[in-house]
């Protein structure tokens, strides 16, 4: 199977039965909280099959505007 993560395809090989969850820890790819796996973690893989981790980054902006009194 292929595990596609943080702009590379690697190949990772783990038992048969294995869950996605595990694939992805024999490939030694850590999961952020907000980052987003498909096929979904509990789904278990076989030969072929291509994992896909979206790294999502949550980010705040403050804006300071001037309202003029009336």
């Amino acid at each position: 199977m292929t595990i596609e993560a943080d702009g590379a395809a690697r190949p990772a090989e783990v038992p048969t039965g294995s869950t996605v969850t595990e694939a992805l820890a024999a490939a030694g790819v850590s999961l952020g909280s907000l980052d987003q796996v498909e096929p979904p973690l509990y789904t278990v893989v076989s030969e072929g099959d291509l994992i896909t981790v979206t790294r999502v980054v949550e980010t705040f902006t403050t804006e300071e505007v001037e309202i003029p009194f009336v």
